[in-house]
């Protein structure tokens, strides 16, 4: 997938937004690289908004620090500009 992707894969450093039709369908194999290449950097991973709260077990085992992920629901739509702004 890295090789159809723009600049050789998912963009670090960026808003990334995933629209699967069914939530919780593979999505964490698929970002499973770059988010184990985010843990390598500092910083914390937000997801806003997600559709679900993130299955630790899963998320750890898949490298990812969980004491560096932070959930942010933003509780109207000017919120939820003003936070992926931030």
């Amino acid at each position: 997938m890295d090789a159809a992707l723009h600049e050789g894969g998912w963009p670090l450093g960026a808003l990334t937004e995933l629209l699967p039709h069914v939530p919780g369908q593979a999505e964490l194999r698929l970002l499973a690289p770059a988010l184990q290449a985010a843990m390598a950097r500092p910083g914390f991973l937000i997801l806003v908004d997600p559709p679900g709260l993130p299955h630790a077990p899963a998320w750890g085992a898949a490298g990812v620090a969980l004491n560096r992920v932070v959930v942010v629901r933003p509780g109207s739509p000017r919120d939820w500009l003003w936070t992926v702004d931030q």
